[in-house]
């Protein structure tokens, strides 16, 4: 069995400044899998941390201070670089939490990000040598491969194609039925896993796509934040609107390789 360590990493000694960056930052490691838990530590206590050369790379790192951009700095970042990033913060709270900013510089490491405002409770399980994570709202990291086609995937990008974004959701506010759609245009299917949608508008957000077969001819939507199967089951999971409809934002697709191969800005509407 693999040995479980939990260690204090901050604060050696109160720090002089407000409670925020005296927040317990406690360090868990299990097996290969390390977790790091930052409570509501800022930047200065990040700085005191580097200084202090107790910081490592990480697999999963619960985010300082609901994501504000109080916290998160590049040169935290730039040790720990995490796989996983997880912020808590209630849907519409009066700070604005999390900040645009920290999500993007998160997702700019490489991390896949997770909120509570977004994903409901968030559930990371590992023995030590791999980890999921679960969430209450939308798909998991580990969702059900769909089941190879007799063709053979090409690796060629040209084909698929992002055809139009629906920018306009009928959903109060949130705008949760935005959805941006992908076609396979040529005759032989495709693997999507590791393509990545991004609105580059922004800088934000990115989606991921897990294993996925698109056939010939056949059309996948993602979601701003619903899951709807029968067009592929893939969402952003945003609690709030993607696209803007007044200044119209551009989305750009890019294959396994990081290759951009379709974008698609807006109107017409699809």
């Amino acid at each position: 069995m693999d040995s479980l360590t939990l260690n204090v990493l901050h604060p050696v000694e109160p720090l002089i400044g407000d409670t925020n960056n005296n927040s317990a930052v406690l360090m868990l490691s299990y097996g290969n899998i390390d977790f790091l838990f930052t409570g509501d530590a800022e930047e200065e206590a990040e700085a005191s941390m580097i200084a202090a050369g107790v910081l490592a790379d990480i697999e999963i790192l619960k985010v300082g201070h609901h994501g504000s951009r109080t916290s998160s700095s590049q040169a935290f970042l730039d040790i720990v670089h995490p796989e996983v990033a997880i912020y808590m913060a209630e849907i519409g709270n009066r700070y604005g939490h999390p900040h645009a900013e920290t999500i993007l510089a998160l997702e700019q490491t490489g991390a896949e990000v997770y909120g509570t405002d977004i994903h409901g409770t968030i559930i990371v399980m590992t023995d030590g040598e791999e980890y999921t994570v679960q969430v209450e709202l939308g798909p998991t990291t580990t969702p059900t491969p769909t089941p190879t086609p007799t063709p053979t995937p090409t690796n060629g990008p040209s084909d698929v194609q992002i055809i139009c974004i629906l920018y306009d959701g009928l959903v109060y506010r949130t705008e949760s039925d935005e959805y941006v759609a992908i076609k396979n245009l040529g005759d032989a299917p495709q693997d999507l896993a590791g393509w990545k949608l991004k609105d580059i508008s922004e800088g934000y957000p990115t989606f991921t796509f897990p294993h996925y077969i698109l056939e010939a001819g056949e059309t996948v939507r993602v979601y701003t934040n619903e899951i709807h199967p029968e067009w592929g089951g893939f969402s952003f999971g945003r609690g709030s609107a993607i696209w803007n409809n007044p200044q119209p934002d551009t989305a750009a697709l890019y294959d396994a390789e990081g290759r951009e191969v379709s974008r698609k800005s807006y109107p017409p509407s699809c």
